[in-house]
């Protein structure tokens, strides 16, 4: 479908509220664009009017993050939930005889799964790799189809992965959507649902290209008279999904009724891309960045540096220390072991 070119914020907001009772509205825009405050707006028209409202937040931190801005918009604290969380609440209302209760396995537990699907004999790497496979054939929504394992070992690995998941009643994150769908087919988990978001009720997906196919479908059946998703059409994760499905988000550019492109002007941020032919030369030049930026009066604790995973803040942070910059790692919370 074509796009309307949307210029500012002030723009966007015009379309979004014009376009709102549309069954399906998507706002395509620029990684480097938020686009939570116009998104934030729809969601307080709505609540203004008595129309439910419901913003599904991509993971834990950014679900954080939009209740205390919804809070601050005045809306209730019911009107923003994780997709995760959305889903574990469909899966409490499916009620004792589903096949699972909404509950996460917690590190400890999933070590112990580990070791439980050792017994199949499999060495350690090739169960690695073979769960991992499971993983993103749940995510992507393939594991409830027939004959999508070909290999008896993969049969039969899975069937084991089943039994002790069913045995302790809970789940892996990854399974969550999948087993949300199929908890909507029940009477509790589709009240459950209707809780969540009620008929004719608006729900509101950023970063929906950042999502599982799994989670996708799973919002997608919610039930919302009106959808409304945003995102860009970068191949990026959130802080909780592995798989994600940024297809999902280009599919539904296509389907929907009308779609927002926003071309935002930045005239007041510099970007500066520079490649790196190798890691340790991005480290460098990362460290050579921060220490201009250091001289020219900029304080440390004002700058974040955005890493892809440990070992690149753990170089960084190597070639700032060389530099007498002080910095401070966070990568999340790390799990403790003992005896």
């Amino acid at each position: 479908m074509s796009a309307n070119i949307q210029r500012s914020s002030e723009d966007l907001e015009r379309f979004l509220k014009e376009y709102r009772e549309r069954a399906c509205v998507v706002v395509r825009h620029d990684a480097a664009d938020d686009v939570g405050r116009e998104l934030l707006s729809v969601a307080v028209d709505a609540a203004a009017s008595g129309r439910p409202a419901l913003i599904a937040a991509p993971d834990g931190a950014t679900a954080a993050r939009w209740r205390a801005a919804a809070e601050d918009a005045g809306l209730a604290p019911g009107s923003v939930l994780s997709v995760l969380e959305a889903a574990l609440a469909v899966i409490a209302g499916a009620g004792n005889g589903f096949s699972r209760d909404a509950r996460l396995l917690d590190d400890n537990e999933r070590d112990v799964l580990l070791e439980d699907l050792k017994v199949s004999g499999l060495k350690p790497g090739r169960l690695r790799a073979m769960t991992k496979f499971f993983y993103k054939g749940i995510a992507d929504g393939v594991s409830r189809d027939e004959g999508w394992l070909i290999s008896a070992e993969e049969q039969r690995i899975w069937a084991l992965l089943n039994e002790n998941l069913e045995a302790r009643r809970a789940l892996l994150p990854v399974e969550a959507a999948t087993l949300a769908e199929e908890a909507l087919a029940t009477e509790g988990g589709a009240a459950a649902a209707r809780t969540l978001l009620d008929e004719g009720g608006l729900l509101i997906v950023p970063d929906f290209g950042t999502l599982s196919a799994s989670a996708q479908r799973f919002l997608g059946r919610l039930g919302a008279a009106t959808l409304v998703v945003a995102g860009c059409d970068l191949n990026a994760s959130n802080g909780e999904e592995d798989y994600p499905n940024p297809a999902g988000f280009t599919n539904l550019v296509e389907a929907a009724d009308a779609v927002a492109e926003l071309e935002r002007q930045h005239e007041d941020a510099a970007v500066e891309k520079i490649a790196c032919a190798h890691p340790a030369e991005e480290f460098d030049e990362v460290a050579r960045t921060v220490a201009e930026a250091v001289h020219d009066g900029t304080d440390p604790g004002a700058i974040t540096v955005a890493c892809p995973h440990r070992l690149w803040m753990e170089g960084i942070a190597r070639r700032l220390a060389e530099r007498d910059i002080p910095c401070v790692i966070d990568a999340g919370p790390c799990k403790a072991k003992g005896d």
